[in-house]
């Protein structure tokens, strides 16, 4: 019994057998318990460390390969592996929090049941893929613990709150698509515009123009597929300002703040979350403006730091 036989502390929801002398269960709240059948002894093992999030220790589903141990919470996907904790869940793109039941599949693979559909997870590659349906009696809320793996079909079930859904893995490999990349919607001041009407054509190449009062701003970006193109995750960089990319996980929108005036270049790629493959780089011209110098001004001078143009006027009024 867990904390002197307390009522509250005594929820277990699941189990997983991991070999002749180890079970581990699931808690309702104080995580994961590794017990020994021979000795008695267990160990527990609490994930809200890193995000002191309380809900990482509601354990549903608990499972172990190579590439370490999962469990299913209410706050996602956790991994511990070499003694540390990945947690993986709707920052990452998944499209609900609530991991329901883990089925490990073909591959090192892990099936995962949640509030909103079934997800595919490499645990290798750390990718995943979404399978959701779309019609009027799809079953998309599983149930804690409601699956199944029929060894001779290979058919995995899991329980619904409406039913069952059946999925059989198979061979077959769809051929791979990677669309281009189109800049679509630009954002100042968290306004909408219509992005071509800030585009200078008259340059060598087309060029995002703003000028220095709207150096507050967001770009768009998309690439269409129709089929996965929920499994992208988005990455941008300002290539004068840095060399690391940055995640925006499945949102195409780069945002910026106060941009100072200079050229730059807008770097965007994604990354197909069931393949790993990254996309070609496509790139964005942006100028921001710098001030105009008054008209009063009778002397000014100017110079350039890095791409920084900075302007001295000596006006000649008293």
């Amino acid at each position: 019994m867990v904390d002197g036989g307390s009522k509250s502390a005594n929820y277990f929801f699941s189990s997983y057998v991991e070999n002749d002398s180890v079970i581990w269960f699931g808690n309702r709240g104080l995580g994961a318990f590794r017990f020994n059948i021979q000795t008695e002894q267990y160990a527990s093992y609490r994930f809200d460390k890193q995000t002191n999030n309380q809900i990482l220790n509601d354990v549903f589903a608990i499972a172990k390969n190579e590439d370490g141990y999962w469990f299913g919470t209410s706050f996602g996907l956790v991994r511990l592996h070499n003694h540390e904790i990945t947690i993986f869940n709707e920052t990452h793109g998944f499209p609900n929090n609530t991991v329901h039941s883990i089925l490990p599949g073909a591959k090192n693979e892990l099936w995962l049941s949640t509030n909103q559909g079934v997800i595919r997870f490499n645990t290798q590659q750390l990718t995943f893929q979404t399978l959701r349906e779309y019609h009027e009696t799809a079953v998309t809320e599983f149930s804690d613990g409601a699956y199944y793996l029929d060894e001779k079909t290979g058919n995995m079930l899991f329980g619904g709150i409406n039913g069952f859904l059946t999925i059989q893995e198979n061979d077959s490999r769809q051929p791979d698509y990677m669309p281009g990349i189109q800049f679509t919607d630009l954002t100042i001041f968290g306004k909408e515009y219509n992005i071509y009407d800030f585009f200078n054509e008259r340059k060598k190449r087309p060029t995002l123009e703003l000028n220095y009062s709207q150096n507050f701003f967001a770009v768009s970006f998309t690439a269409i597929d129709y089929i996965n193109g929920n499994d992208y995750t988005w990455l941008y960089k300002l290539d004068e300002l840095s060399d690391t990319w940055v995640e925006s996980g499945k949102t195409g929108t780069a945002v910026f703040t106060n941009i100072s005036p200079g050229n730059y270049t807008l770097s965007v790629k994604y990354k197909n979350n069931i393949t790993g493959e990254e996309s070609l780089i496509h790139s964005l011209r942006i100028s921001i403006l710098p001030p105009l110098v008054p008209d009063n001004c009778c002397l000014y001078g100017l110079f350039y730091t890095g791409i920084v143009l900075h302007i001295y006027c000596f006006s000649s009024d008293p």
